[in-house]
């Protein structure tokens, strides 16, 4: 059982979960006895995690470790502070770990690879990712402080709408191969045409490609601005 952000939940649902993690059983509303013993319960919370300790660095000489783990001290005294004995005696506390620099570089690859995988599949088109660029992306997606929760929208905006911009640009096909693809699948609905999935997945996906004069697209920064460069010639 998961509670998120157990802070925001009303003091009745933790009064409610005190004899489950006292005694694994509650009682419902029909006087029947539940029997969780078998359970783990979780509770998630964001207490003493505030935009402002975000942004304030530990003050003092001693090494990152140390001053995380102070951090971590002044986190434990606001859940105390903001939760009831009862219930905080009878739970654990465990801090996730902060992501670090290897952790972002990992989503980032990820991340990209998943969007580089669909213009791979869907317009033959392979996406490079030179360094400057990846080191701008994870300087805008990525801090200690907040982690990687940026990281999937920056790349969304660099590396898939811009470049979903960029082709709709530089297709070559005109407006009748539209046409072409509508009345296909028009006869195709009005039963003119025998209904084969794997065929319908294989026209849409020659109808919706896009006729480029590259066969690469290389994401690049200078100047302060994300460039997209096209290499290869298809033949």
């Amino acid at each position: 059982i998961l509670v998120d952000e157990v802070e925001k939940a009303h003091p009745q649902l933790r009064t409610f979960f005190l004899s489950i993690l006292d005694r694994g059983t509650t009682t419902d509303n029909k006087g029947r006895i539940l029997n969780l013993a078998n359970a783990i319960v979780f509770f998630t919370s964001n207490l003493g995690y505030s935009d402002l300790q975000q942004r304030s660095a530990p003050i003092g000489y001693g090494d990152e470790a140390a001053r995380w783990a102070g951090a971590d001290a002044d986190v434990r005294s606001d859940l105390r502070r903001a939760l009831s004995p009862e219930f905080m005696n009878r739970v654990r506390m465990i801090h996730f770990g902060r992501l670090s620099q290897t952790s972002a570089e990992r989503i980032l690859d990820l991340e990209f690879e998943r969007i580089a995988r669909r213009y791979r599949e869907v317009h033959d088109l392979e996406l490079v990712l030179d360094p400057v660029a990846r080191h701008e992306l994870l300087a805008r997606g990525f801090s200690p402080a907040f982690g990687a929760r940026r990281l999937a929208a920056t790349l969304e905006g660099v590396c898939n709408v811009a470049i979903s911009q960029r082709i709709r640009l530089d297709d070559r096909r005109g407006p009748k191969d539209s046409e072409a693809i509508v009345a296909w699948l028009r006869d195709l609905r009005q039963g003119a045409r025998p209904f084969d999935p794997n065929e319908v997945r294989r026209e849409v996906l020659a109808q919706v490609r896009a006729r480029l004069d590259y066969t690469v697209l290389r994401i690049s920064f200078r100047n302060g601005a994300f460039v997209y460069d096209p290499e290869g010639s298809r033949a």
